[in-house]
């Protein structure tokens, strides 16, 4: 992993959507009565996920084959081999694995995407468009 991923593991946009997400799964560990959810797993999975799924996505967005054997490694450790793992050594009886991967695929993706974006180029895109005149128009030729 190079400089840029290092600085953009510290940004803002990202510390700040991580903090939301991890509430949130803290929140769901505490107050659904999944037996496989806890603050546990929810920590080693949530931590793995802000580490690797940035860098993950990207290597499958600009396609740098070279790095997809280790971005697919990296996404199996976070959506399902930190899970095994965790509750393998807690409580190997209450794993629901079929039930949960499909979910943590998602939520994996989803925060590699979402933490490939860039805010103040978005600011400075919705900006050009509002002074074009063209942020609510759906067809500029109109």
């Amino acid at each position: 992993m190079n400089d840029s991923h290092k600085s953009r593991t510290r940004s803002a946009w990202k510390l700040a959507t991580f903090a939301v997400g991890f509430a949130w799964l803290l929140w769901g560990a505490a107050f659904w009565s999944y037996p496989d959810w806890d603050y546990g797993v929810s920590i080693v999975m949530a931590g793995s996920t802000y580490l690797s799924a940035e860098w993950a996505v990207a290597a499958l967005m600009e396609r740098k084959y070279r790095r997809w054997p280790a971005a697919v490694l990296l996404a199996w450790w976070c959506v399902d081999g930190s899970y095994l793992a965790y509750w393998s050594v807690v409580n190997p009886t209450v794993m629901i694995r079929e039930g949960q991967w499909a979910m943590s695929l998602c939520l994996f993706l989803l925060c590699g995407f979402v933490w490939r974006i860039k805010p103040d180029a978005v600011l400075a895109e919705v900006r050009e468009r509002r002074h074009a005149g063209l942020l609510l128009k759906s067809d500029p030729n109109k």
